[in-house]
């Protein structure tokens, strides 16, 4: 819900275009809330975090605003 209305506030309100998610490919936690709000994988990015000393990569969803009007 809070992801929900996160989005909502950049698109209605701050009028952004475009809102990215990015996470590690093994969080699938998160990994899972970008599918389930039906963001679409768009790139990959290598060495994007040190997350405890050790460089992980990022895949990057992406979602327009056009497609959240017709998602929700």
């Amino acid at each position: 819900m809070t992801c929900r209305k996160m989005i909502d506030i950049g698109f209605q309100q701050l009028g952004l275009s475009e809102i990215s998610i990015c996470c590690a490919p093994a969080n699938t936690r998160s990994r899972a809330v970008a599918s389930r709000l039906m963001f679409k994988p768009t790139g990959y990015v290598e060495k994007a975090e040190n997350l405890y000393g050790i460089y992980v990569d990022h895949i990057v969803y992406t979602m327009e605003s056009a497609q959240w009007n017709e998602f929700k």
